[in-house]
């Protein structure tokens, strides 16, 4: 009645024409205003025969530090929140406009024997028809969001009431339908809050995508001005994984070691909470194809970081766990088999007399600076060729690893070492010539799949003959 007929009539329902909202949606959604002053709820409610001790504990009144009571919703515009069956729980209220902008733009009831905000969902009991008939929500900002995109036609539309996403929330909207779209601002704050939420709900395996506007409007601007647009990018919401991705392969340069650490960590908690195998299994293939990288490589480095996050990242409550920690690659194989040869030839100058390296693998050794060292023949190459504290210590180090791969043999004389020493050094090269082709392998099967994308032949049929030449000689 108060928007309608009374205070409200001035300043609020003009306020929510001009936001897009027709009467129509107004009344469905049963918005209402709660007129300045201190006692109009309390005084109404106590003439209907309910005492004061039953108001507050509904969350309608505050009690005063001094005694007696006072309205907790004053001058603002309500939203009631209702439960599944229709039963009205709770409210939240804005502020009107030209109110007292001092105070929260939005407040809600608070914890109540009827309400909890863990629980509550804006719109879930006009939502859930739609939802179980599309087959996923879509989660929006807010209040207003909600009422114009079920205005628009979008009648699975649903928000929360105060609080981030819960677990209860996502079990609620599970029983409706097995998918979620998430339709925040683009602003960081929605962005964090659409990667919070997509993580929470990928751990209970709900499909997860993101609805992201053009222009970057919220979902109610966006009913008002075109609502074929918004059904539209409905429709094209893109699967969280996907989008994620792509944020983070155009914030990072993935052609650099460091920039391929970056994708990979920030990529890393979304295959975390993955519960789906297939669907892990498609995304981790997809960073490893990102990244350039062997799917074995980054397998390995996700499945020991899942297990020190299990072991030190304590979880404080459901669906909140601590920021990830960083993922450190482990070396690649050949990346060790090499530092192994470079261990060798400083350890001994005998094997830096025979070398002989085909040009492929001399080129991976070169990407070892101190590799320069060895192929310097003044001083017969090695050691003494360093000038630097820090090359020394390197070079100290992979001679140290290489001396380990002789502990516990029995090696009663110098012949003994040096042969033995050969034979390790040429199992190393022999390993690291097929760890090679196995690199160019996998590139070359990546570079083959862009190939057919395009429909580019004459490449297909070139990277194919290396491909068999390389498995072939393998």
């Amino acid at each position: 009645t108060q928007l309608w007929e009374g205070e409200g009539k001035k300043r609020s329902l003009p306020y929510l024409r001009e936001r897009g909202l027709t009467d129509e949606s107004m009344r469905a959604f049963r918005l209402g205003y709660a007129p300045a002053g201190w006692r109009h709820l309390l005084d109404f409610l106590g003439s209907r025969g309910y005492r004061e001790e039953e108001i507050e504990k509904v969350g309608l009144i505050i009690k005063k530090d001094g005694g007696g009571f006072y309205d907790r919703f004053r001058d603002r515009i309500m939203f009631p929140i209702y439960d599944i069956v229709g039963r009205v729980i709770g409210y939240s209220a804005r502020v009107a406009p030209g109110g007292d902008e001092t105070q929260a733009k939005y407040i809600n009831t608070p914890e109540t024997p009827l309400y909890h905000k863990s629980r509550a969902l804006y719109g879930i009991y006009q939502a859930k028809q739609g939802i179980k008939e599309e087959g996923f929500s879509v989660l929006v900002e807010g209040n207003m969001d909600v009422i114009a995109c079920h205005q628009a036609g979008i009648r699975n539309a649903i928000a929360v009431s105060g609080t981030a996403l819960t677990p209860e929330q996502l079990d609620i909207l599970k029983r409706y339908g097995k998918g979620i779209r998430l339709f925040f601002d683009m602003d960081s704050a929605g962005q964090s809050a659409s990667w919070k939420s997509s993580l929470l709900a990928l751990e209970k395996e709900i499909e997860v995508s993101i609805i992201a506007l053009p222009e970057g409007k919220d979902a109610a601007d966006a009913a008002r001005d075109n609502p074929k647009l918004l059904l539209d990018v409905v429709a094209k919401a893109t699967p969280v994984a996907e989008y994620f991705l792509n944020k983070l392969c155009s914030s990072y340069d993935g052609s650099t070691s460091e920039g391929k650490r970056q994708i990979a960590e920030g990529f890393a908690p979304l295959l975390f909470a993955m519960k789906n195998r297939i669907e892990h299994a498609h995304w981790r293939k997809e960073l490893a194809d990102r990244l350039g990288v062997q799917e074995k490589v980054l397998s390995d480095v996700l499945q020991r970081q899942s297990v020190e996050r299990r072991e030190i990242v304590p979880r404080e409550e459901a669906g909140t766990s601590k920021p990830h920690e960083q993922i450190n690659f482990s070396p690649h194989r050949a990346s060790i088999l090499r530092d192994g040869i470079v261990g060798l030839l400083f350890l001994d100058e005998t094997l830096r007399e025979k070398l002989n390296i085909e040009e492929s693998t001399r080129v991976f050794l070169e990407k070892e600076p101190l590799f320069a060292f060895i192929l310097d023949t003044n001083n017969n190459g090695g050691f003494s060729n360093i000038h630097t504290e820090e090359g020394k210590k390197r070079a100290a180090a992979l001679m140290f690893e290489a001396e380990k791969l002789f502990q516990g043999s029995e090696l009663e004389n110098d012949f003994d070492r040096t042969e033995r020493r050969l034979e390790v050094f040429h199992g190393l090269m022999r390993d690291i010539a097929i760890e090679l082709r196995k690199d160019e392998r996998e590139n070359i099967a990546r570079l083959l799949t862009e190939a057919r994308k395009i429909g580019d032949k004459s490449k297909e049929q070139k990277l194919m003959e290396r491909f068999l030449e390389l498995s072939q000689g393998m």
